[in-house]
């Protein structure tokens, strides 16, 4: 009994996991056709662009404020309230009217995914310990992944029914609230987190360096990654007039890669330190990104995305673990928190940053900068290693 416990408490937080990609991701293949129905407002592609990383916006706003109230009041409730704001706010497109209305709903969504996000992965870290929190991770992202797959593919197909259809995808949420709440429990009741071991932690300082550079990492990947939701649809319409579904098809494939690799984030680790992994996630970033600025057919462009998502799919769950690896127990959630800021922080500057690339550029040049981004954040993430005083050096060790 106590074993189907553990498997479904793992379940659930997987599963709930799997909301963080959608709240952006499963409209991006009926972007081109909601701006369609909005073609009569000013400047429609790139409030329609802005729709999609809107709740990111209030993901950076609300993390902190949610961390704190992980660390002051408890997971398992605030769980479950995102969950129910989660499913109402993001299924809002299925009946809203208006352009600002879609925007109140995605604002709501965004602070849905926070909390949904902080908790999880707190949870995660409350539960688990070692080698087995590494394996969660990495499973927790590969889920995403994988979630990330299925929901596109779904957006994709339900676009064929219109452009509210998508917006269904969200009611996936509401399953999920009994679960949350029939395999749940607060840290306090589990042993990783006893109250001698937060007693014992209380006093420890938080590494600020090393936090920051691991910010500084997730916020640059992010933005690397939104480029790809906020752009390649409308590149695929443009090189083949790709259909809904074509267009979710082939932004399902750097979720399928990336989901691989997260899978096996375990197994790369016992033979790549930190950093190497690290290194390893902006190495596949920019050549695919690189590769797709050359691409000039369908399969060209899904090999490049395909490396991306080998990337992608390495970054969250390393700068998962290295966080919860340094936050002292008693700043866990703030300290995630601020992970999540950072990280949807960068899904909302991409498009900020890619428009006005993209209308001196074009595809090319946006898919050009940002391989060479991916290539400097390889040199970047050799701060891990120059943090003196710090304790970098057993920080990033096995």
């Amino acid at each position: 009994m106590f074993e189907n416990v553990r498997i479904m408490r793992k379940a659930v937080l997987v599963l709930s996991a799997t909301l963080t990609i959608m709240a952006g991701a499963a409209i991006s293949p009926a972007l081109p056709f909601i701006e369609h129905a909005f073609a009569d407002l000013p400047y429609s592609t790139f409030i329609i662009m802005l729709m999609l990383t809107t709740p990111a916006l209030f993901i950076v706003v609300s993390s902190p404020v949610i961390g704190l109230c992980v660390d002051w009041f408890g997971r398992k409730w605030l769980l479950i309230g995102a969950l129910l704001l989660y499913g109402v706010s993001g299924s809002s497109g299925l009946w809203v009217e208006s352009l600002p209305s879609l925007f109140i709903g995605r604002m709501f969504l965004g602070i849905a995914t926070g909390g949904v996000m902080t908790t999880v992965i707190t949870l995660i870290a409350d539960y688990y310990e070692g080698a087995e929190r590494e394996t969660m991770m990495g499973l927790k992202s590969a889920f995403i992944g994988f979630g990330g797959v299925f929901f596109v593919l779904l957006s994709g197909a339900l676009a064929t029914f219109g452009w509210r259809a998508p917006f269904a995808v969200y009611l996936f949420a509401l399953v999920l609230i009994p679960l949350a709440f029939l395999y749940i429990i607060e840290p306090k009741d589990v042993e990783a987190v006893a109250a001698e071991k937060i007693e014992h932690h209380h006093t420890d300082p938080i590494p600020w360096g090393q936090v920051m550079v691991i910010y500084g990492l997730v916020f640059w990947g992010m933005v690397c990654l939104y480029v790809i939701p906020v752009k390649v649809p409308f590149f695929l319409e443009e090189l083949i007039h790709a259909s809904p579904i074509h267009i979710g098809m082939t932004l399902a494939v750097p979720n399928l890669s990336g989901a691989l690799s997260a899978l096996f984030y375990r197994q790369f680790h016992r033979f790549l330190n930190y950093q190497l992994l690290m290194a390893l996630v902006f190495l596949m970033i920019g050549l695919g990104f690189l590769a797709l600025a050359f691409a000039s057919s369908w399969a060209g462009v899904t090999g490049s995305l395909l490396l991306c998502g080998i990337g992608f799919g390495l970054l969250v769950p390393n700068c998962a673990v290295l966080i919860t690896r340094v936050a002292p127990v008693h700043v866990r959630g703030r300290l995630v928190g601020g992970l999540s800021m950072c990280l949807f922080l960068g899904q909302f500057f991409a498009p900020i940053v890619v428009e006005p690339l993209y209308l001196d550029k074009g595809f090319s040049g946006v898919f050009g900068a940002f391989g060479i981004i991916g290539m400097i954040a390889i040199a970047i993430s050799a701060l891990f290693t120059m943090l003196e005083g710090l304790r970098v050096k057993s920080f990033l060790t096995h």
